[in-house]
């Protein structure tokens, strides 16, 4: 499950041709991907029958670990509001969840973020830049969280004899670096309107809004450390599922990898993209190339039926709830 879904892009951020180019390269990554598989799975169709007989457990444990993520991406939204004074019903922040966390499967760019935030601004009155600014500075929670995360790995597996990958260690080392300075030192930058310094600036609002909110940031931060505890069990339950034994540090490491590799929207739940990362990471970890796609496919698929499950009492929730405010205004 993707925490990230809680932060969007506005598309005024990007022009015209911009997001034109995003979106053919969208489609060059997802077309090259399915390309890719295919033929791979065409051609090693034996290692993947492992998935025709996983063990029930395995698929029960993941639906649980599933459900438990989409109320922590629920709770991201739910605390980020109440710093503006708008407390969402639980029903409405969960359907609300489900709904915009779905539609970013299916959508690239994150675009059920952005339907999040013009429902919200439509039926709360609630500013998008407001909403966006005090999300986004979540990407500096999200990447110091997850690059101790993965330097926390890495060092393990140095202490293991596993030794250590330098361009991975550079990754994690300046991810974590950088959003502690921005966390933890105050920058005043100019008032940049171009893509991507205003991003920047932006996070740097809405980071300074979250720390005079300390008890928002406490809320927030404690999200955070649940969400990334969950999808370390997640790694570790669907790499056993296939019959891949990792260890902690190797766990810690592979989560830390997926969950930064989301932040490149790109493609819908950045479906190619964190692929590559976990089959780049497969050297270090001591599993091939099959067992990476069929990790990754547990960890795609669960999530997504469970999504679709809840689905149709979600979308449901939210037309009843917008049925009933215009039934007011009118």
């Amino acid at each position: 499950m993707d925490q990230t879904s809680a932060v969007a892009v506005e598309p005024g951020d990007l022009s015209k041709a911009a997001r034109r180019w995003r979106l053919v390269l969208c489609i060059a990554i997802l077309a090259a991907f399915a390309a890719w598989t295919s033929g791979w799975v065409y051609r090693h169709g034996s290692d993947f029958s492992i998935l025709a007989d996983l063990p029930g457990r395995f698929l029960l444990g993941l639906l649980a670990i599933s459900a438990a993520s989409v109320i922590c991406n629920g709770l991201y939204i739910k605390f980020a509001l109440q710093a503006f004074e708008v407390d969402l019903p639980a029903r409405e922040w969960l359907s609300l969840t489900v709904a915009t966390s779905l539609l970013n499967y299916v959508t690239p760019l994150r675009g059920g973020m952005v339907v999040r935030a013009v429902y919200l601004e439509s039926h709360y009155r609630f500013g998008y830049v407001d909403f966006l600014s005090t999300l986004s500075a979540m990407y500096l929670m999200y990447v110091f969280t997850y690059g101790l995360l993965g330097l926390a790995g890495q060092a393990l597996l140095w202490r293991q004899g596993a030794g250590c990958d330098r361009i991975v260690l550079s990754i994690l080392a300046a991810g974590a670096a950088v959003a502690a300075l921005l966390m933890f030192v105050r920058v005043r930058l100019p008032r940049w309107r171009v893509f991507p310094l205003r991003q920047i600036v932006r996070i740097l609002d809405g980071w300074t809004l979250l720390r005079r909110k300390r008890s928002t940031f406490v809320k927030l931060m404690l999200t955070t450390l649940v969400f990334a505890l969950l999808s370390a069990l997640e790694v570790k339950l669907a790499s056993s599922a296939v019959a891949v034994d990792l260890s902690w540090a190797g766990v810690l490491l592979y989560t830390a990898g997926q969950n930064l590799a989301v932040l490149a929207s790109i493609t819908p739940v950045a479906l190619g993209i964190a692929e590559v990362v976990s089959i780049y990471l497969g050297t270090a970890l001591g599993y091939d190339i099959s067992q990476a796609l069929m990790i990754q496919a547990l960890l795609r698929v669960v999530p997504l039926v469970l999504l679709l499950a809840l689905a149709l009492p979600a979308f449901h929730h939210l037309g009843v709830g917008i049925g009933r405010r215009e039934g007011v205004v009118s």
